[in-house]
């Protein structure tokens, strides 16, 4: 949650959610990070996540109170605690709006890249095509949600997956930088997954996924981001 003294730098609803992970030896994972970031296990297990969805209703604070637009993204990330605090760190963010890249990068120093993105829902399932040539970075997909809403259990896999509270990324200059984050709890579905394509790990300079995904799916939360920081 953000804090009394921490101000609000966006608010937005982040819809039509698919999570996918895979799990990863947390020696693999903490090679990747920066001196004073651990990886976060859940029973001796790192996880890599790609997570598409729609951000919409976007408000940046610092506009007018009628002003929002809407884009769609998909990022890769993993789990982390700094001083003991847990959250995620995001290792690449691809989004299709140019100018959103460029403020992200410009101002919060954010590793945003723009993509190619097609992002199409008929009925109850939705196509997710995201495409940036310079990296080769690519996932193509399909999935809908294949259960009744239900609220993770604390003690689980998906809670332990789902429910962070504060963000984390690597400055250019090497500097852990944090925002904290407000939400309710994720409703959650189990999801019906078709992954045609995914390199977008390989393309973050991990190894490429192995094994069956861990695979969920949220209509979506309101979401308010604090203004991001320096550790």
């Amino acid at each position: 949650m953000l804090s009394k003294s921490q101000k609000s730098l966006v608010k937005m609803k982040w819809e039509n959610v698919l999570f996918a992970h895979w799990a990863y030896d947390p020696r693999i994972i903490q090679e990747k990070l920066p001196k004073g970031m651990k990886v976060d296990t859940y029973k001796g297990k790192a996880y890599i996540g790609v997570v598409s969805f729609l951000m919409n209703e976007i408000h940046p604070t610092i506009f007018p109170e009628k002003v929002s637009f809407s884009m769609p993204e998909i990022n890769v990330r993993t789990y982390v605690e700094v001083d003991g605090k847990k959250g995620v760190l995001f290792l690449s963010l691809y989004t299709d709006s140019k100018i959103s890249v460029l403020g992200a990068n410009a101002f919060f120093d954010m590793p945003y890249f723009h993509s190619d993105i097609t992002m199409k829902r008929e009925g109850d399932l939705t196509y997710f095509e995201s495409i940036r040539k310079a990296n080769q970075a690519v996932f193509k997909g399909e999935y809908s949600s294949k259960s009744d809403v239900f609220a993770a259990r604390e003690e689980s896999l998906e809670y332990w997956l789902t429910e962070r509270y504060r963000l984390y990324s690597t400055a250019k200059n090497g500097d852990i930088q944090y925002g904290d984050i407000k939400h309710e709890q994720w409703p959650l579905q189990q999801a019906g997954v078709n992954i045609k394509e995914n390199s977008l790990i390989l393309a973050a300079g991990l190894l490429s996924q192995k094994g069956e995904p861990h695979l969920l799916y949220s209509p979506g939360v309101t979401v308010d981001i604090g203004m991001i920081q320096k550790y």
